[in-house]
């Protein structure tokens, strides 16, 4: 099996657009390489570097700031792609932060969860 470390960045966008989501929230934003390639109505960014990306709403925060003072309003988000601080830990405690603003059908999708 190939490993393809820019797989996500194709991937998540087409099921963006498949499922036909209308609300997309990232967690881990880097250089906006997925985000800027997600096509829906709302889309929103998180991250302590944020890069400004045109079209989103983007947040210079970490995950908890984001939960704590932007989640209940925002939300419910019919994905989130979390790609936040590398460890299985953080992933971790960024599903279980983010979890109760999910919509009922939503998705999350996690990257990076080796120990």
């Amino acid at each position: 099996m190939k490993r393809d470390q820019t797989f996500h960045e194709r991937l998540i966008p087409m099921l963006v657009e498949g499922l036909g989501v209308q609300s997309y929230l990232e967690i881990g934003t880097d250089q906006n390489q997925t985000i800027s390639k997600v096509v829906c109505p709302a889309r929103f960014g998180v991250d302590p570097k944020v890069v400004e990306c045109e079209g989103c709403v983007m947040f210079k925060m970490t995950c908890d700031e984001f939960v704590l003072e932007n989640a209940a309003k925002l939300g419910p988000f019919d994905v989130c792609f979390i790609d936040a601080l590398h460890d299985a830990n953080s992933v971790r405690k960024d599903f279980l932060s983010i979890w109760p603003y999910i919509s009922t059908d939503g998705l999350v999708l996690l990257h990076d969860t080796s120990p």
